[in-house]
């Protein structure tokens, strides 16, 4: 089953023309290659491309893979300062992709988000991997609030394969606007 809700936001939305975005940006390694990676990242320069400013707050250690992220003129990236990314391998077993977790970069606290960041009127809290607490988003005075919930929706199996887990943040989002999850990230949502 494909389920797909299309959600209009008014000019009003965006009128500042600035959002919030946190949570890790990661390193995903496939096969042939390794890029940068996760929900915050995809998000950033998706609203970015639209020509919004993008405030993203993740923890990651310097590195050239930020390179396309520090490149553009809209976002403004802070970085928690780290040792490593928070790391995935990608493989693809029978039709459907399996994802391991290598390394993990810090949970992200409200001290990571700058003071004027935390009153941007459109937040998108991203975790990949549960790095962000429900204390992040109590910190924030955004009129908006939108959760890609998969880093809520998921943990990490003894053998390092991320498998589909209904983490507490995901139970209680009274001052949420929107959740964006995939099937594949909890197959058995209703």
């Amino acid at each position: 089953m494909n389920k797909t809700n299309t959600i209009m936001m008014s000019q009003d939305d965006t009128s500042k023309g600035h959002i919030l975005v946190v949570g890790h940006v990661t390193r995903d390694i496939f096969e042939d290659r390794q890029q940068l990676g996760g929900g915050a990242t995809y998000a950033a320069r998706a609203a970015s491309a639209f020509g919004c400013r993008i405030s993203l707050v993740t923890a990651s250690p310097a590195s050239s893979l930020l390179k396309p992220l520090q490149d553009d003129t809209h976002i403004t990236l802070h970085r928690k300062k780290c040792h490593e990314f928070t790391t995935f391998i990608l493989n693809h077993c029978g039709g459907r992709r399996e994802l391991s977790l290598v390394s993990r970069a810090p949970d992200l606290a409200p001290e990571d988000i700058p003071e004027s960041a935390r009153k941007i009127p459109l937040a998108y809290i991203a975790p990949v991997i549960g790095e962000c607490g429900r204390a992040i988003i109590d910190s924030l005075d955004s009129t908006k609030i939108v959760i890609g919930a998969q880093g809520w929706l998921r943990q990490v199996n003894d053998r390092g394969v991320i498998v589909p887990h209904l983490l507490p943040e995901a139970k209680i989002l009274p001052d949420v606007h929107v959740i964006v999850f995939s099937e594949q990230d909890f197959p058995n949502a209703e």
